[in-house]
């Protein structure tokens, strides 16, 4: 499928696929097809680099402002109906036109609807709705700050159930040499995605449903934070913490209206221990894995922080002595397996 230069495709579709992973690495993104948007190409000098003609007038463009002024403004219209997309500068002249497929519009709309908490999916299929985008519009400033790049984007869609608003703001650190632009422009990917971002300060998004916040994603100091609002103030969060900037080693935490859920420790490219927590905190499991398989002892608590059980585990399978036991630390059961079969009971209170 053809993919869209807007900052939406980048960001919405790999939400989709926020943390559906337990046995892998933690991302907020789809690795297999991620790509860069357009806007951040243009922010990073990475089209400029690519010398695609079909780009040169906007480069141009970017490039004249950004020398003379140091900011440059553009807006961008897709029409998701015909399935084009055209460039404008800001006294209105043409800088680009080109076509998208009907595959990219329809799904562009669809990941608009994420700011509407409506299930896009069911069983990893696209939902058919009677919600279609007609045109999407992008209002674009890229800025030269105190050495930094800041690109921030405004883009604005609307259907029959009101208007869907993304606010983006990323900060590129500096601009990147010739060599460092040719060296990511080889990247494809996930390798593509860990790369570009030791370049960027910080990125940030927030999504409005009919001007009321729904989404907000932020990436800052090894930090990534998605949040989900829903009514009365609540919301749905998922928090990483990366080790480096490699990002190959962390800690994902998950809250549900402010209470702590669970855990997840990763190691690139799998998840190594899964911590969950009962709603005052305290721990209720413990699970550890080996290359994306339970590997260790499995241990469950009491919510007085009592051992509950505990369970061996080998490449996935229960392989050892089970062991149960009551609220004040005594055993109730015990029971022996080997590599996922019950072999007998050995005790029964």
């Amino acid at each position: 499928m053809k993919k869209i230069f807007v900052v939406l495709m980048f960001i919405f579709y790999g939400l989709l696929n926020f943390s559906q992973a337990k046995d892998v690495k933690i991302t907020l993104y789809d690795e297999k097809n991620f790509e860069l948007d357009f806007n951040m190409k243009l922010m990073m000098g990475l089209t400029k680099a690519e010398n695609d003609s079909k780009y040169e007038k906007l480069v141009n463009y970017i490039d004249e402002n950004l020398t003379s002024k140091n900011k440059v403004s553009y807006t961008t219209n897709i029409n998701l109906k015909k399935s084009v997309i055209e460039v404008f500068s800001e006294n209105g002249d043409l800088l680009y036109k080109g076509k998208i497929s009907k595959e990219s519009a329809m799904l562009l709309s669809n990941t608009l609807e994420l700011a509407r908490n409506l299930p896009l999916t069911i069983n990893g299929k696209w939902q058919e709705r009677d919600n279609f985008f007609d045109k999407l519009t992008e209002n674009v400033n890229i800025t030269k700050l105190n050495g930094k790049v800041i690109l921030s984007v405004e883009e604005n869609a609307e259907n029959k159930y009101g208007k869907t608003t993304i606010i983006v703001k990323n900060i590129l650190k500096r601009e990147l040499t010739d060599s460092e632009k040719k060296e990511l422009l080889n990247l494809k990917e996930v390798d593509l995605l860990y790369s570009y971002k030791k370049y960027m300060e910080s990125e940030s998004l927030k999504g409005y449903d009919n001007e009321k916040l729904e989404i907000i994603k932020e990436d800052k100091n090894l930090k990534m934070i998605f949040e989900r609002m829903f009514k009365d103030n609540k919301s749905i969060k998922q928090e990483i913490e990366y080790a480096d900037d490699n990002r190959l080693k962390g800690i994902s935490r998950r809250y549900e209206y402010g209470i702590l859920k669970n855990e997840t420790f990763f190691e690139d490219p799998f998840t190594v221990l899964v911590k969950q927590y009962y709603p005052d905190g305290t721990l209720m499991t413990e699970i550890h894995y080996n290359k994306g398989e339970i590997d260790g002892e499995m241990k469950g608590y009491y919510q007085n922080g009592k051992l509950k059980y505990t369970s061996p585990y080998t490449n996935g399978k229960i392989n050892g002595h089970y062991k149960a036991y009551d609220d004040n630390g005594n055993l109730t059961e015990e029971l022996l397996y080997k590599n996922g079969r019950f072999i007998e009971q050995i005790y029964k209170e």
